[in-house]
């Protein structure tokens, strides 16, 4: 793994899940697709002993673990069309879902991030990445909506105590990945019965987020 490049082995040969051919034959190989339930819960059970055992702190190889992970739900998500995206089954990407939601809702809660508005692991940097072009298909957003994404992640934002702010990927991240699901949602109406600003508004997606409004030079118009 390097960056922007993922290699995978699959029958036919190893592929590169950061290009659109390589995330298309990983998404397409043969048998179920169940990267996330696998990967995911084997996430889940590092963060639960890391926890448990050290304070939370990971292991060097744990971190990997995890960055790579949320590396590939980034480049499927950046390298497949709608189409291909669609292949993968609700249930993966709900599951995904479920666990970055769990983990900011932790981070919440990191002193270190309440204090400096900075991240204790950098895996943890990685754990919204993916939800910028997670956001440009429509069963995230969706999702994303139904499991109330939106409001843990301006709790997320706000429990960070002036008059520090968030670091500069954290602030960028949020405010691209809240860009593409506000673009998505307006050019595709008939996916959430919401009407435009009010519907946004209604939801908690503009005013939760808002304590990134100061952190960017040029921030979205429509704020």
């Amino acid at each position: 793994m390097s960056n922007n490049s993922i290699i995978v082995h699959l029958p036919n040969g190893p592929v590169d899940v950061y290009t659109r051919n390589g995330a298309r034959a990983f998404i397409q190989k043969p048998g179920p697709f169940n990267y996330f339930t696998s990967n995911i819960e084997s996430a889940n059970r590092i963060r639960q002993k890391a926890n448990k055992n050290n304070g939370g702190k990971l292991t060097s190889k744990e971190k990997q673990q995890l960055e790579v992970t949320y590396l590939m739900a980034d480049a499927l998500a950046e390298n497949s069309d709608e189409n291909i995206f669609n292949k993968i089954p609700e249930s993966e990407i709900e599951c995904w879902m479920d666990h970055v939601i769990e983990q900011i809702a932790e981070k919440t809660k990191d002193r270190q991030w309440i204090q400096t508005g900075i991240l204790s692991e950098r895996c943890d940097t990685f754990l919204l990445n993916p939800c910028i072009n997670m956001f440009m298909h429509s069963v995230p957003i969706r999702l994303a909506f139904e499991k109330g994404f939106f409001q843990v992640l301006g709790d997320f934002i706000a429990s960070q105590k002036a008059p520090s702010l968030p670091c500069t990927d954290i602030a960028e991240t949020v405010v691209m990945l809240v860009s593409n699901a506000v673009c998505y949602i307006w050019n595709n109406q008939d996916m959430i019965s919401f009407d435009g600003r009010k519907g946004l508004q209604k939801v908690g997606i503009i005013w939760h987020v808002s304590p990134v409004r100061s952190l960017l030079n040029d921030p979205p118009t429509y704020w």
